[in-house]
């Protein structure tokens, strides 16, 4: 197993928003079609998300898994965002 290592603020940061992008450009494709804007969110998301795993990484493998792990931690920032304000609005 690969041992996980700490990231940055900034990079958290930038993948908690390409994750945003990424899950609203999908969100835009389904309910309105293909786009040439929405296709192009996504790719620009997903460049932003895989420049700092390519850098970092040493084979192709490890370069799939830091990008899917970017992913999913990025989705999982967004998700914690949203409970935590809709905790925040019942103050539990």
């Amino acid at each position: 197993m690969i041992a996980r290592k700490e990231r940055s603020l900034k990079v958290k940061t930038l993948n908690a928003v390409c994750a945003s992008v990424l899950m609203g450009a999908l969100l835009y494709i389904v309910t309105m079609g293909i786009k040439g804007v929405a296709l192009g969110m996504m790719g620009v998301a997903l460049a932003a998300i895989t420049i700092p795993a390519i850098a970092s990484s040493e084979g192709v493998l490890e370069v799939l898994l830091e990008i899917v792990m970017s992913i999913v931690e990025g989705i999982m920032s967004v998700v914690a965002v949203v409970i935590g304000a809709i905790a925040s609005l019942f103050n539990v």
